[in-house]
């Protein structure tokens, strides 16, 4: 079920990027890379997300935790403009890394 307010804390993921405690699934690596967006470009994006991007929290009963879902404007590295979709949440141990699921433009 959606929520209305995103479950992680925007400061957490910055300090996690800052710390390149990251991972990208697969597919999301591939989604990213098909558009463009190096690592350092997905890092930049969370990064500088902010609390007016966030778009729902998901939950995941398979998965055992909730994944919240952003939507930003942001060009690639070809200057292409785009409107990106990206969904993560945060893993480890004092929850201090970033784990992103999906990485797409939005529909």
């Amino acid at each position: 079920m959606p929520r209305n307010a995103p479950f992680y804390s925007l400061v957490d993921v910055r300090f996690a990027v800052l710390a390149k405690l990251i991972f990208i699934e697969p597919k999301a690596l591939t989604q990213s890379r098909e558009l463009g967006y190096s690592l350092e470009a997905v890092l930049k994006i969370l990064k500088n997300l902010d609390v007016k991007h966030y778009h729902k929290t998901y939950d995941y009963p398979e998965r055992g935790f909730p994944l919240d879902a952003y939507r930003i404007k942001t060009a690639n590295e070809h200057g292409q403009t785009d409107d990106i979709y990206i969904k993560f949440a945060l893993r480890g141990v004092g929850k201090n890394r970033v784990l992103v699921v999906s990485f797409h433009l939005t529909n």
